[in-house]
């Protein structure tokens, strides 16, 4: 004879407070480990923020450093405000050759092989006054034989 037994689900047992899943009884109440384990984290938190703050590489170095790197970039604008203005003063000096002989002829008073100055008198058959010739030294002279050997072209 079979005796047949109705199987019926046993009464869930109860977990005991914050083990495998369980329920608290009383939510406004942590577990004593949970309680420890948050003092533990603020106070560390309030050491490392206090270190932070008062120590040599704190919060005073980093406020140094941003002055410092503040300080560098405006130099660093500086000086590509300046290699720009070095830029243009070259490429002015390159494509300037009718400048340069110019600058040679009125400064050094410099003139190409085979050219003639004339000076023409004034009313008074003297020459401008404000025309005055240098005294011609040894290195004006030499400057003068050196151009005629290069002349400007």
């Amino acid at each position: 004879m079979i005796v047949r037994r109705e199987i019926r689900p046993a009464e869930e047992e109860a977990a005991p407070p914050g083990r495998n899943g369980g329920a608290y009884h009383d939510p406004d109440r942590m577990p004593s480990f949970l309680r420890r384990l948050l003092v533990v984290s603020v106070v560390v938190s309030l050491l490392f923020a206090a270190i932070f703050i008062w120590s040599d590489k704190g919060l005073g170095e980093l406020r140094r450093l941003d002055r410092h790197g503040a300080e560098l970039t405006l130099d660093i604008e500086t000086l590509h405000a300046e290699n720009d203005r070095l830029q243009r003063e070259i490429e002015g000096f390159r494509h300037a050759k009718l400048r340069v002989e110019r600058l040679a002829r009125e400064e050094l008073g410099l003139v190409r092989p085979g050219e003639v100055v004339v000076i023409l008198p004034t009313e008074a058959g003297r020459p401008p006054a404000d025309r005055t010739d240098p005294p011609v030294t040894a290195e004006i002279r030499e400057r003068r034989v050196a151009a005629a050997k290069f002349p400007v072209r």
